[in-house]
C-alpha cells in the first residue's frame, strides 16, 4: 500500500511541478523588459530544455519512482516528493493572480495531497525504519 501512495503522489506531481517550471520560466523570460528579450529567452531556454532537461527530468522522476518501491529507500523518495511537491505548490500560489477562488483550490488540492500524503510517508517510513534499527541492535551489559 505504500509503494501505491508513493507512485500516485508522484504521477500527482508531474503537471503541477511542470505548470510551476513554466511560470518561472516565463517569469524570467518576461523580467527582461521587452519583446525581443522574451523571445531571445525562451528560445535559449527551449534550446537548453530540448536535448538535456527532458532526459534529466524523466531521469529524475524515474528515479524517485525506483527509489519509493524499495523499503529501504522510500523515505528518502517521499521526502523528495513532498519537497517537490510543496515547492511547486508554493511557486504557483505565489505567482501573482489575484486572491485563489474555489476552482483554483479545488486544481490546487491533488498537489497538496500529494504533498501531505508523502510527508506522512517519509515521516512513517523513517519511525519505522528507525524502530527496526533499535531493535535488531543488542543490548550489552
Amino acid at each position: 500500500m505504500r509503494v501505491a501512495i508513493h507512485l500516485l503522489a508522484t504521477l500527482i506531481l508531474i503537471p503541477y511541478f511542470l505548470l510551476a517550471g513554466g511560470f518561472l520560466l516565463f517569469g524570467y523570460a518576461i523580467a527582461g523588459g521587452s519583446l525581443i528579450t522574451l523571445f531571445d529567452s525562451m528560445l535559449s531556454a527551449a534550446f537548453w530544455l530540448l536535448p538535456l532537461g527532458l532526459l534529466v527530468g524523466v531521469a529524475v522522476f524515474a528515479a524517485l519512482t525506483l527509489l519509493g518501491t524499495n523499503d529501504r529507500t522510500r523515505w528518502l523518495a517521499s521526502a523528495c516528493v513532498c519537497v517537490l511537491a510543496a515547492s511547486s505548490l508554493f511557486v504557483i500560489v505565489a505567482t501573482p493572480s489575484g486572491p485563489l477562488d474555489s476552482g483554483q483550490v479545488l486544481f490546487l488540492l491533488p498537489c497538496a495531497l500529494a504533498a501531505v500524503a508523502s510527508g506522512w510517508l517519509a515521516v512513517s517510513e523513517w519511525r519505522r525504519r528507525q524502530s527496526t534499527a533499535t531493535q535488531s541492535v543488542p543490548q550489552s551489559t
